[in-house]
């Protein structure tokens, strides 16, 4: 699947925009097709860097392509943060109960 997005007026002469494709695995790559960069936030991009999520934008030049969403990574940093936010309500639980490390139960 590709998407054509356009990052500018149809009445700036050499508009071209971008072309997001969808790879069979579920990941996101951009084709920069303007004669100017384009900032783009990715989650991706920012792991790659070893950066914080959400921490910084990405510059993409002229005539490049690059990998912007990996669908895998995505799914482990959910899997993750679902049981981040499980094990901080079973601790929660177990202090309100006031059995604290007394037959906690996490979540399914």
């Amino acid at each position: 699947m590709c998407v054509l997005l356009e990052e500018c007026s149809h009445a700036v002469f050499g508009c071209a925009g971008v072309i997001l494709e969808e790879k069979d695995n579920g990941d996101v790559w951009i084709r920069c097709m303007s004669e100017h960069s384009v900032f783009v936030q990715s989650y991706f991009l920012d792991h790659q860097a070893g950066r914080s999520p959400g921490d910084a934008v990405h510059k993409i030049y002229p005539k490049a392509f690059i990998k912007v969403f990996d669908l895998h990574q995505c799914y482990e940093e959910m899997q993750k943060q679902a049981a981040e936010a499980c094990a901080a309500v079973a601790t929660q639980t177990a202090a309100v109960r006031g059995q604290w490390g007394v037959g906690r139960k996490g979540c399914n």
